[in-house]
C-alpha cells in the first residue's frame, strides 16, 4: 500500500457527536486499520471476543484511522490501545483491503450500520506475547482474556465470519 501526503497537510482532528458521527456513517465508508495476531509455526490466528457492535464474536483488533494518519501507525495504536501491547511496526505485514459492511452499530440508532474500508495487516506473535494481550483486552470491547487460537479447521468447524476465513487462506496459502 503506497500512501501520499503533502509535506504541509493539515492534520487536525475533531470530534463528531453522536449525531454527526451517525450522518457521516451513512454518507461515507469509514477507513479503519485492523491486525490479525497469528501463531505462524500453528497456522493459527488469534481472534478476541468482541462484545461491541458492529462485530459482537470473534475478531481481530482494530479500529478507525484519524485524518493523515498513517494506516500501518494506526494499526499499531490500535492493537496498544485496545490490548495494551505495543508492537514495533516492522512486525505487521499488509495484506489486503478488506470492507465490511454490518447491519448494526453499538449507538443508536443501531440500525443505522456501519460500512468500513480496513487496511488489513497479519503480525506474528510469540505465545507469551499473545498472553499480555489477552490479559491487557479492553474489556469495553472485548471480553476479558478471551484472545484464543483458532486453526483453519477450527474456524470452519465454528462457522467463525467468512471475512475471517477468506482472510487465512491469504495469510496461510
Amino acid at each position: 500500500m503506497l500512501s501520499y501526503k503533502d509535506p504541509d497537510f493539515p492534520e487536525e482532528r475533531i470530534r463528531l457527536s453522536d449525531k454527526e458521527y451517525e450522518r457521516a456513517l451513512l454518507a461515507f465508508p469509514i477507513v479503519c486499520a485492523d491486525v490479525v495476531l497469528i501463531d505462524a509455526e500453528r497456522r493459527a490466528f488469534y481472534l478476541a471476543d468482541r462484545i461491541v457492535h458492529p462485530v459482537k464474536g470473534w475478531w481481530w483488533i482494530g479500529g478507525r484511522i484519524f485524518r493523515g494518519e498513517d494506516p500501518l501507525e494506526a494499526a499499531r495504536r490500535k492493537l496498544d490501545q485496545e490490548s495494551a501491547v505495543v508492537l514495533d511496526t516492522t512486525r505487521f505485514r499488509y495484506i489486503k483491503m478488506l470492507r465490511h459492511m454490518m447491519t448494526v452499530r453499538q449507538q443508536e440508532p443501531q440500525n443505522a450500520g456501519t460500512d468500513t474500508i480496513a487496511y488489513t495487516y497479519a503480525a506474528a506473535v510469540s505465545v507469551k506475547e499473545a498472553n499480555q494481550v489477552s490479559i491487557g483486552l479492553v474489556h469495553s470491547e472485548y471480553r476479558l482474556g478471551s484472545l484464543r487460537s483458532f486453526t483453519r479447521e477450527e474456524l470452519h468447524a465454528e462457522n467463525i465470519r467468512p471475512q475471517i476465513r477468506d482472510l487465512y487462506d491469504l495469510v496461510f496459502p
